[in-house]
């Protein structure tokens, strides 16, 4: 995960600076806090990237550092130990939700707490979901959300969950909401596994996951800002089906480019 992301921020950045050089060509100035701003933004990280359009690549170092705190706390195996852990990572993220919510450490750092304990939860999922009890879970996650529903409690319907914005708002079902949406999700996609072009069409795209990842806001960005003039005013259903499109299959075209030219490269790039 480290080698792709040390990748994508050496070439997003490399096109910020293209993309502030032409900006000065064409004010006639150039703006040297600006490529220092840059540069900062590229060591710091995290949602920082969103600077030199690489947003998005907080994801691989939260969950590089995710998979190496996880692993450590499931290596021994003792499940009150984990649990204990568990509740320790819980509570430290909410009361930075709280006391810290605008914190942000290099490499998203600060939200490791939180993102090991939905793997944790999803670590333990797996061995249930994956057997014959798929389908019960998903039955389950839906007589959850009926009720949730039909209860109207205010904690339900003014619920929201951010996790880079640090906004969890509530203890019991900040677990409970996003481990149901899990369920039914991973029911949803074994059934759209048995629809085989679909299926295909997903499993090949999947090869790309961390080129779309990277590139999406880039390609859509001088797409529709730089070339078409079109901006967030302007996003209407026609334009966000659009969006969608261009930042799935360009990184998958450029991807292909690289791949007939140095192979070796692009897969050190996926």
């Amino acid at each position: 995960m480290l080698l792709p992301y040390v990748i994508y921020v050496i070439v997003l950045f490399i096109i910020k600076l293209i993309e502030i050089a032409f900006d000065s060509f064409l004010k006639q100035s150039f703006e040297f806090t600006e490529v220092i701003k840059v540069i900062g933004t590229s060591i710091y990280g995290g949602v920082k990237l969103n600077k030199i359009y690489a947003g998005p690549l907080w994801f691989l170092t939260c969950y590089y550092l995710t998979n190496v705190l996880a692993n450590f706390v499931l290596k021994d195996g003792n499940h009150y130990k984990i649990i204990a852990i568990w509740l320790l990572l819980w509570t430290i993220s909410h009361l930075q939700s709280i006391y810290l919510q605008h914190l942000v450490l290099p490499l998203e750092i600060d939200l490791v707490p939180i993102a090991t304990c939905y793997f944790i939860i999803g670590y333990y999922l797996r061995k249930i979901i994956q057997k014959k009890y798929c389908l019960i879970g998903a039955a389950v996650a839906m007589v959850f959300f009926v009720a949730l529903r039909a209860l109207r409690i205010d904690a339900v319907t003014s619920y929201g969950l951010e996790l880079v914005g640090h906004r969890y708002t509530n203890f019991i079902l900040d677990a409970m909401i996003p481990t149901a949406i899990f369920v039914l999700l991973f029911y949803l996609c074994r059934l759209i596994l048995n629809i085989k072009p679909v299926s295909q069409a997903l499993i090949y795209i999947q090869k790309y996951s961390v080129p779309i990842l990277a590139l999406h806001i880039v390609c859509t960005t001088f797409l529709y800002n730089r070339i078409l003039g079109i901006t967030t005013k302007d996003y209407h259903w026609e334009n966000q089906l659009c969006f969608c499109l261009i930042g799935l299959l360009v990184p998958v075209a450029i991807m292909n480019v690289i791949e007939r030219i140095s192979p070796r490269i692009a897969s050190n790039m996926k």
